[in-house]
């Protein structure tokens, strides 16, 4: 079943697997230091907005770094499949060789398939 993902899902991921620094890491940290910023100012909404802030940045963090931990493992998970079938897969007996991985059998299909 194709996984349907929405327009901030997708930009997360995106940024995650392209950046070396990404923006929806950073960014929270920054937000972060300016919920202690209007927290430790003295008033009652200022500990109110930096206490709404902090709460809505650390939800964000969680879900950023939980994509960040699957982008991860995917580009884990390509990075032993290239050389497998760039190289690996001739060493192999001969009835091997004219093997793939999976996310180039994957590939395959769809190309079939969108035909």
């Amino acid at each position: 079943m194709k996984e349907r993902r929405g327009g901030v899902t997708r930009a997360v991921d995106r940024d995650l697997a392209r950046n070396q620094k990404p923006w929806s890491l950073y960014v929270p940290m920054l937000l972060l230091a300016l919920a202690w910023l209007l927290a430790t100012s003295g008033s009652v909404p200022g500990l109110l907005a930096g206490s709404m802030l902090a709460i809505v940045t650390i939800v964000w963090l969680v879900y950023a770094l939980s994509r960040a931990w699957r982008v991860t493992r995917m580009l884990i998970r390509r990075m032993g499949e290239q050389p497998y079938d760039r190289e690996g897969k001739y060493r192999l007996p001969p009835e091997y060789a004219n093997t793939e991985s999976a996310s180039a059998a994957r590939k395959q299909r769809r190309r079939l398939k969108s035909r």
